[in-house]
């Protein structure tokens, strides 16, 4: 009886913490090493989705423009940082959204800092 009463707990906890409602990055681009800035550029659009899907971003940034793409070093190391800029948003304070990309194309996140 013992036995069945801490496996189902067992099972009852793995299931709690296996839950699908927290963000994963996502592999968008598929490189063979290392990707290009051009390969990131043509990914935008899907990370914009994906990370909407997840409430990271709001959709309405699929209108904005690509300011910059470039590799910024990070403490967990480089990754790709996509600046884009929505001028149609009055305070000018929050018209910059970033995307973060992995060297090989993963989506990682996004804010407003660029930290």
């Amino acid at each position: 009886m013992k036995t069945i009463i801490i496996t189902a707990m067992t099972l009852v906890t793995l299931n709690t913490f296996a839950s699908g409602g927290h963000f994963h990055p996502k592999q968008l681009v598929k490189c063979s090493k290392e990707c290009t800035d051009t390969q990131i550029k043509e990914a935008v659009p899907t990370a914009i989705a994906y990370l909407a899907k997840w409430d990271k971003i709001a959709g309405s940034w699929s209108n904005a423009k690509i300011d910059s793409i470039g590799k910024k070093d990070f403490k967990k190391g480089p990754e790709w940082v996509v600046t884009l800029v929505d001028s149609t948003i009055q305070d000018t304070a929050k018209q910059k959204r970033y995307i973060f990309m992995s060297l090989d194309g993963f989506v990682t996140g996004s804010n407003s800092t660029g930290e």
